[in-house]
């Protein structure tokens, strides 16, 4: 039920960050997770050039180690209810991103108006699965 997502993830400065998210450059509506203040993964390529513009220094590699599923906030909504000790964010926040365990897993969520996706790590996937599908 979790496909594969291939992405790149950058590890930068905060500002390098912010600065390369704000740029007229990065691709719109790209689905994106930020790890923490210093990095995060995007779904799909980066130009390194463009990377670099913004942080010399940052750190960019290609991963795919993360499986997700997209679901309707209907489905995504009964999910948690079921397999989730946490509330989602609200709906006026959204797009916005969450993370905690669902079923016991370690799980990113990615907030939208029309769809929730739901990441987990490669090791994680069967047990996922298994728990909550």
């Amino acid at each position: 039920m979790l496909e594969r997502m291939t992405g790149t993830r950058v590890v930068s400065t905060q500002v390098g960050l912010e600065s390369l998210l704000a740029d007229s450059r990065w691709p719109a509506g790209r689905r994106t997770i930020r790890f923490a203040f210093d990095e995060l993964l995007t779904f799909g390529e980066l130009d390194e050039s463009f990377v670099k513009s913004c942080d010399p220094h940052a750190i960019i590699v290609e991963e795919t180690s993360f499986f997700a599923v997209s679901l309707s906030p209907d489905e995504g909504s009964r999910l948690l209810e079921n397999h989730c000790e946490w509330e989602p964010p609200s709906e006026d926040s959204f797009p916005t991103q969450a993370q905690g365990a669902v079923a016991g897993i370690p799980t990113k969520i990615l907030f939208e108006q029309a769809q929730w996706l739901f990441v987990v790590q490669s090791p994680y996937v069967k047990g996922f699965e298994e728990r909550v599908f």
